[in-house]
């Protein structure tokens, strides 16, 4: 029953919950778009806690039914792609649900100063 399968690299989920980057991604049409808005959000967020940036890249799989009878194997209509931080796209705060917080929520010592 699952619609969205997302394959990301840990910098992805250090400050985003799994359940917020599929909540992203359910507001997008095109899976380009919604890794692009996942990793916008995620670079944003590692900025804000951090000096730097893990590897941030991700891959969209938007899988949908495609009319099969009942009763019968079901042939799936699969778009897929692939963003990361390197492709410097922004993302509107509206995006975000309110369930987006930050996995972890504490600035290092270095960000701090």
């Amino acid at each position: 029953e699952d619609k969205i399968i997302v394959l990301a690299s840990d910098g992805v989920f250090e400050f985003l919950t799994n359940q917020s980057v599929i909540d992203i991604c359910a507001k997008f049409t095109d899976p380009l778009e919604a890794c692009r808005a996942v990793v916008a959000e995620s670079y944003e967020l590692w900025l804000q806690y951090e000096m730097r940036t893990d590897d941030i890249t991700m891959i969209c799989i938007f899988i949908d039914d495609v009319g099969s009878p009942q009763g019968s194997t079901k042939d799936l209509g699969v778009v897929a792609s692939v963003a990361s931080a390197a492709s410097g796209d922004g993302v509107d705060d509206d995006l975000i649900s309110n369930t987006a917080r930050p996995v972890r929520s504490t600035m290092t010592a270095e960000k701090s100063r």
